[in-house]
């Protein structure tokens, strides 16, 4: 339940203290529905007045009924409805929202498959149907349509927001959203156009030796995209066997995490850059072998 009032006080003047006092309480009835029941004193007119409301969103409008009874008798009865109406960003033409479109902002999304994993839908690439977006707490309230597209409504202007794929939706668990999202600024009024890739996975697997040659386990292990940030971790298995299933296609680097690689002395890079594309989707590194930092700085000498 939520809970809401104001009052107004007169601080000079002939009618000094409370002038006017409200609150007004809000229960939900269901996912669609919210019952309300409001109170008002007017201490300059002398009049107390009781509310009681129901409001029901529909898929495309609000329908507000609310009845009013105050302490002189007067009884009224309202019906409202609510709608906007504005530009279609998936269909095209417009459409009727129960939101306010000129007052909130929108995501127009569309979702393709990244065939090559460079995050750019190019020809070829088709759009996905049937996933979820989300934007904060807000999500699209119907899945992406055949064309791809899906509209998420109601975001708060000028805070930025994270827009990304609900990876719970997808309809291939071989495809994976590549990224975490992309973040908007959403204006009033206007739709935010946004292209989120989902990429085919792969594999990468290899056995981790420590300098002397013997399995290592428990070593941190980060997978990271070409601008360093870290994209999945793991630990290596008691025989020092690595895997990292689920990969986008995409280029990648591998690494050890920063404490692990304190903690045993070597190196933290493992090498150069990796791809896993459709020519390419399980890459196995055999053993990889780390290097102790002292080795290191002895072979960098002249």
């Amino acid at each position: 339940m939520r809970l809401r009032g104001a009052a107004r006080f007169a601080l000079d003047g002939e009618r000094r203290g409370l002038e006017n006092a409200q609150a007004v309480a809000e229960t939900g009835l269901g996912k669609s529905s919210t019952l309300r029941l409001g109170y008002e004193h007017d201490a300059t007119s002398r009049r107390d007045e009781v509310m009681l409301g129901w409001v029901r969103q529909f898929d495309r409008f609000a329908l507000r009924t609310e009845g009013r009874l105050d302490t002189r008798g007067r009884l009224t009865l309202g019906l409202t409805l609510g709608f906007s109406l504005g530009p279609d960003p998936v269909d095209g033409g417009w459409r009727m929202s129960r939101q306010r479109l000129a007052e909130s902002g929108q995501a127009a999304v569309e979702v393709f498959r990244d065939e090559n994993g460079d995050g750019y839908r190019q020809a070829g690439e088709g759009l996905v149907e049937g996933v979820s977006v989300g934007a904060g707490f807000r999500h699209t309230e119907a899945p992406t349509n055949k064309a791809g597209r899906a509209v998420i409504d109601g975001l708060t202007p000028y805070v930025p927001v994270l827009v990304s794929i609900d990876a719970g939706t997808l309809p291939d668990p071989l495809l994976q959203p590549k990224g975490k999202g992309v973040v908007v600024v959403p204006r009033p009024g206007v739709a935010a156009r946004i292209s989120l890739p989902l990429a085919p996975t792969g594999e990468l697997e290899a056995l981790l030796l420590g300098p002397d040659g013997e399995p290592r386990d428990g070593v941190v292990i980060e997978l990271t995209d070409t601008a360093g940030h870290v994209v999945r971790q793991v630990q290596s298995d008691f025989d020092g066997y690595v895997l990292f299933d689920s990969v986008p296609y995409g280029d990648y680097r591998l690494r050890i995490g920063a404490a692990s690689a304190a903690a045993l002395g070597v190196k933290a890079d493992l090498g150069s850059a990796l791809r896993i594309d459709r020519a390419n989707p399980l890459l196995r590194l055999g053993r990889i072998r780390l290097q102790s930092l002292v080795a290191a700085q002895v072979a960098a000498l002249p």
